[in-house]
């Protein structure tokens, strides 16, 4: 592993006199070559797993964090596909729900079944200064409880905005997100459905 003691001089176990000088040789890590990123979107875990280990790189984080097993197929991962790394890279992957979106909004929105969700588009401000990597961290008040929660928060390179992010809305309540963006808030957005 890299920065390893791998050798000295004299070499372990040599006898020498207090104060004498010892030359360490630390690794530099192994020989690790260069593998271009598979693209994973709509994969399984399973298959996810088999492309990533066919090119010796492996699961890092998986997202969201709170599913019990992971159904559905990938919406998106870290680094993205074609991007070159090492070997043994760690890719994170962000899996969708496991039902189909039933409707549109004709916004770039969509409605998904069940409890409700809606992917909202997050958006750059205009006139806004941002580095080249954006940490966005969005909040969800919920309009049923009055509960708010942390919807997403990652670090986003800029050019991928809009960023679409599932928020959690009953039908008859509003659902307020909350958008910030390196840490200072941008704006906040009432979101419903009937």
């Amino acid at each position: 592993a890299q920065g390893r003691v791998i050798r000295t001089e004299p070499k372990i176990g040599s006898s020498v006199k207090v104060g004498s000088e010892v030359i360490i040789y630390k690794s530099l890590g192994p020989d690790l070559k260069d593998v271009k990123v598979p693209d994973l979107t709509n994969m399984t875990m399973d298959e996810a797993r088999h492309a990533l280990l066919s090119l010796n790189l492996s699961i890092g984080r998986i997202y969201p964090e709170d599913r019990d097993g992971y159904k559905g197929r990938i919406i998106d991962q870290e680094p993205k596909p074609d991007t070159v790394v090492k070997e043994l890279e760690a890719i994170n992957i962000y899996f969708g729900e496991d039902e189909e979106p039933v409707e549109e909004t004709g916004d770039g929105n969509v409605i998904y079944p069940g409890e409700g969700r809606i992917t909202e588009k997050i958006t750059l401000p205009e006139g806004s200064d941002f580095g080249d990597e954006i940490e966005l961290i969005v909040y969800a008040i919920l309009g049923e409880t009055g509960e708010e929660i942390v919807q997403t928060r990652v670090t986003v390179d800029k050019s991928e905005f809009p960023v679409g992010v599932q928020i959690p809305v009953s039908p008859g309540y509003k659902t307020t997100i909350k958008v910030y963006m390196d840490g200072i808030f941008q704006y906040e957005k009432d979101i419903d459905i009937d």
